[in-house]
């Protein structure tokens, strides 16, 4: 049965995944208006360079949008082979602040048992290179050849297994189709290829028909947009025959979905409450906090995680209270008469997201329970 569940394990699997996608909010430029997502300072020029050398296709645009989708492993045609698979859903780092829309994410691997002898020694030039270091950091002979053989079951234990497939499926919910193809650009820019080899995987000859409103399959990728929904398939080994199955078993889904308004989007928004309670005895200031509850509300049948949750400048924990989600924290702050600022971030499996930031009365002096207006 369907519940709305909050997974650490997808935070965590959320965090990894979009630094791997080099998006997020550090050190991130404005892009003078070139993109619709937050670009580190490092990348930019590359991205930069490749939108220049990019000739972007004419795509309509309307007030309409699809939500997004997630996929797990019954995508899969052979799904009794993956070893090891994750989800993960989290907010988009868009320039557009009024944007709704979030991303998810699914791995998943192929690793079997290396079926052939492991090595007795190290490969000769790493061998070379330890000997050189343990001179250099003055080991006796004795110390040296433990260090080696240390060196030696690393190496032995990284051959036991050997990776036959590898896949990942990156969704994003997009405020516009236009946005939606520059997602596939700023994916296609992680690439350590040369500009001009990643440019021409956007050539026609690439294009894939009856896939999309937009769609291209080069090497190992397949990339699509389907209105403001924008879609990444990387695949190899046992994974690459299937990856163009994938994006049509995804675009299909897609297409079941009305298209919404904004304000439609808006409505099926995780919905957020918080409810201070008040302990009904004195405790001097520098006691244990109060209690916060956090009551979140979304459609029949939807699921969400909480990626972010912030208190007072500090990271709050979430946890579960007598059923209910509850906020710790522990209030270091030198004025404990003031609200107590709380800030949130829902995601939902549509990929919509809600931003809420509360000041909550926290103050000792007054007791009974608080309920946000």
């Amino acid at each position: 049965m369907k519940n709305n569940i909050f997974k650490v394990l997808m935070i965590y699997s959320f965090v990894v995944w979009t630094a791997s996608l080099g998006l997020g909010d550090q050190n991130s430029t404005d892009n003078e208006g070139l993109c619709s997502y937050k670009i580190p300072r490092s990348t930019f020029k590359s991205y930069k360079a490749l939108a220049d050398t990019i000739r972007f296709p004419e795509i309509q645009e309307n007030n309409l949008y699809r939500l997004g989708t997630t996929v797990d492993e019954t995508i899969l045609d052979n799904i009794e082979k993956v070893t090891r698979k994750s989800t993960a859903l989290g907010q988009g780092y868009f320039t557009d602040k009024r944007w709704i829309g979030g991303t998810s994410g699914f791995n998943a691997i192929i690793v079997v048992n290396n079926s052939n002898p492991l090595p007795t020694e190290l490969p000769a030039e790493r061998r070379k290179y330890i000997l050189d270091k343990c001179r250099e950091w003055g080991k006796s002979d004795l110390e040296t050849e433990e260090y080696l053989a240390i060196k030696l079951e690393s190496y032995r234990k990284s051959l036991k297994n050997v990776v036959k497939g590898q896949l990942s499926v990156r969704i994003v919910n997009a405020p516009s189709a236009k946005a939606a193809f520059e997602f596939l650009l700023v994916d296609a820019g992680k690439s350590n290829m040369v500009t001009g080899a990643i440019a021409a995987g956007f050539d026609e000859k690439y294009k894939i028909h009856g896939l999309g409103t937009l769609s291209y399959n080069q090497g190992d990728c397949v990339r699509f947009i389907r209105d403001n929904i924008a879609v990444v398939i990387s695949a190899n080994g046992e994974f690459k025959d299937q990856a163009v199955d994938i994006a049509k078993k995804i675009d299909a889904m897609l297409l079941k979905q009305s298209l919404l308004t904004y304000d439609q989007l808006q409505a099926r928004c995780p919905q957020v409450t918080f409810t201070h309670k008040r302990h009904k005895v004195d405790r001097p200031s520098d006691s244990k906090p109060d209690d916060i509850f956090c009551d979140i509300s979304v459609p029949s049948g939807i699921n969400y995680v909480i990626p972010e949750t912030k208190i007072e400048g500090t990271d709050g924990t979430l946890g579960i209270l007598d059923g209910r989600k509850h906020l710790y924290y522990d209030d270091r702050r030198e004025d404990k008469t003031k609200p107590l600022r709380v800030e949130m971030t829902v995601v939902t499996d549509e990929l919509l997201v809600t931003r809420v930031s509360r000041d909550l009365e926290v103050s000792n002096s007054d007791k009974g329970e608080y309920q946000e207006p």
